[in-house]
């Protein structure tokens, strides 16, 4: 088993974060009309970006010299896509679970939660492909975060194709790949209906493989120069970002700053990388997938029962109200981690590992 780059762990506590806040403010009504704190919230939902990118990055570190064996074949495939289900499915589930729970009560109470989340969209999450569909986005219905999950997924299913690709690109030209992909991604903002989700996360992935073959042969000097480069986009941005939302511009164009600021912490050295790699970050790195796929349940389930009887015409009853749903959130995301999550990767490792010993 390879080191843990525990500086990468910690960002993710970050970007989970981001998504969080995104979603938790913007449910007051006050914030989503067209006002300068919404245009400047949308910067949060660049925290998946940030996971697509991190992801392909992690994937090729953890993956890499699995594939890179000539003697590869379908069974070392197999096994590595239950491993990432092991993964994936536990919280996942877990939360879908929760919104049926949800949603059955609040039919039977008469709320029409069925006429925006319908069974089929249901059973698409439940199969993890509603992201899946090349004309539009998926439909954010039932756990809306899970969209991302089901892309992650079909990038778990194009890694190897995508590792071979990359591995053949010259070193010197990995640059481009790693900072390119993400431009285009930000220029395809433009087109609308077309499938973003899709087009993040097949821009987005491969760039973090690419970042991840730049990465393992880098040498000390051109570490210390990429360190300086990501040190100084690390710092702009959340800044970025903000500015973009307030200009009413496209928000994505942070992301093109994510490359270097992940190729510093991975190199490990300076202030940045030494202070999520400490105790706490790297601990709320490791709940953040708990965190990001049952927050909106959490969201949900408090809106539509005791906090809708609650007027929000009061500064002091809405931030008391943040303060209670914050706590609940992690309470939930604590609880996944240590009792769904964790335990349920364990089982489906061991089940992979059994299965593949028998073939």
């Amino acid at each position: 088993m390879r080191a843990e780059l525990k500086a990468l762990t910690g960002v993710r506590a970050i970007a989970a974060a981001t998504v969080v806040l995104y979603h938790l403010i913007g449910q007051y009504p006050a914030i989503t009309e067209d006002t300068w704190p919404q245009h400047v919230l949308r910067f949060g939902s660049n925290g998946v970006d940030l996971f697509f990118m991190l992801s392909g990055f992690i994937i090729g570190y953890s993956y890499h010299h699995v594939f890179a064996d000539t003697r590869a074949h379908a069974q070392t495939y197999l096994d590595f896509l239950r491993k990432r289900l092991a993964r994936l499915l536990p919280a996942h589930l877990f939360a879908l679970t929760l919104m049926l729970l949800l949603g059955a009560l609040l039919t039977i109470q008469g709320t029409p939660f069925l006429k925006t989340n319908p069974p089929g969209e249901f059973l698409a999450q439940l199969l993890l492909v509603m992201d899946w569909d090349p004309r539009h986005e998926a439909r954010l219905s039932w756990n809306v975060p899970a969209w991302s999950i089901s892309s992650e997924w079909l990038a778990y299913l194009l890694f190897p194709g995508v590792l071979y690709a990359l591995s053949r690109v010259p070193r010197g030209a990995l640059p481009t790949v790693f900072l390119g992909l993400p431009v285009l991604m930000a220029c395809s903002y433009a087109l609308g209906p077309a499938n973003y989700g899709m087009i993040r996360i097949l821009t987005e992935f491969p760039a973090g493989v690419a970042l991840y073959l730049y990465w393992r042969g880098l040498t000390p000097a051109q570490t210390r120069v990429w360190t300086n480069i990501g040190t100084v986009c690390a710092v702009l941005y959340l800044p970025a970002g903000v500015l973009l939302g307030l200009a009413h511009l496209n928000v994505r164009w942070a992301v093109t700053l994510v490359p270097a600021l992940l190729l510093a912490l991975a190199c490990g050295q300076g202030t940045l990388p030494h202070l999520l790699a400490r105790p706490v970050p790297e601990y709320l790195g490791r709940v953040s997938y708990s965190l990001y796929i049952t927050h909106y349940v959490v969201l949900a389930a408090l809106r539509f029962t005791f906090f809708t009887a609650v007027a929000r015409n009061s500064v002091l009853v809405t931030v008391g109200l943040t303060v209670i749903e914050l706590l609940v959130i992690a309470g939930v995301a604590q609880f996944t981690y240590r009792y769904v999550e964790e335990p349920g990767r364990r089982w489906l490792t061991r089940r992979s590992a059994r299965v593949t010993a028998a073939a």
